[in-house]
């Protein structure tokens, strides 16, 4: 081996091939580092992308949410108008029936002076006469008013929770869209990962490849140098040694 060593053949022949292995080495940094920021870089794209949607998304459904409570708030206070308005139109039709039923049979019109005496009867109105189904409506009514308050408060609670279960199912479903949202970004950017990763021992295979053969083809060079040596001197030299890569698959 110590022949071998001293060999100034074959010291050139080993300086060149470890010069090779550095280049080889470094255009192996080089490659992985370049892969490695792509990748990255469009991770990052697209996690970015992702995160705006999903800002975007929640955004929307803030709005809608809004727009679906000020609408609902819009018909409830329709619905207390016309509840409004239907009470007034019960005070008005028990004021009448009060005015039917407690007032006395309008007199007979006045006659006027100059006039010339008229039969009586031109004057008179017929007795009105109030019947016992007049009172029995004009209680009713007053029922009516009395119990008038309560239902219209039953009715409002009634609307407000219809309104309250639209409400909260309008935000479960959106709330589930987002959820759904953010799942399927990070499926895709699990799979992205995974895309990455195949793609990076693709190319440690690749450069792997390249290593093996080489080493082969060093190992043949100093075989093919050390026959030539002991046919030129006619001694026995050995064969170098194997040179070793530090793999470094961690490099940028």
């Amino acid at each position: 081996m110590r022949r071998t060593m001293d060999a100034s053949e074959l010291q050139s022949l080993r300086e060149r091939q470890l010069e090779e292995r550095e280049r080889f080495l470094a255009y192996q940094r080089d490659c992985l580092g370049r892969l490695r920021e792509q990748q990255k870089l469009a991770k990052r794209k697209m996690h970015d992308i992702h995160v705006q949607a999903a800002a975007e998304m929640e955004e929307k459904n803030m709005l809608a949410a809004d727009d679906l409570e000020s609408r609902q708030l819009e018909a409830e206070a329709n619905f207390r108008q016309e509840l409004d308005a239907e009470k007034r139109a019960c005070l008005v039709r028990l004021r009448h029936m009060e005015a039917y039923c407690h007032t006395p049979s309008p007199p007979a019109s006045p006659r006027p002076r100059d006039s010339p005496a008229p039969e009586q009867e031109e004057y008179r109105f017929p007795e009105r006469k109030v019947t016992e189904r007049d009172f029995l409506n004009l209680a009713s009514q007053y029922r009516e008013r009395d119990a008038m308050d309560n239902l219209h408060k039953s009715k409002i609670e009634v609307m407000q929770g219809r309104q309250e279960k639209v409400y909260n199912e309008f935000l479960k479903r959106k709330e589930k869209e987002l959820t759904d949202l953010i799942a399927s970004q990070e499926r895709a950017e699990t799979k992205y990962t995974t895309k990455c990763d195949k793609e990076e021992k693709h190319l440690l295979k690749e450069f792997d490849d390249r290593r093996l053969r080489l080493q082969s083809r060093w190992k043949l060079q100093g075989m093919i140098e050390c026959c030539r040596l002991e046919q030129q001197h006619g001694v026995h030299y050995a064969l170098l040694p194997d040179l070793i890569f530090d793999l470094d698959r961690t490099a940028n």
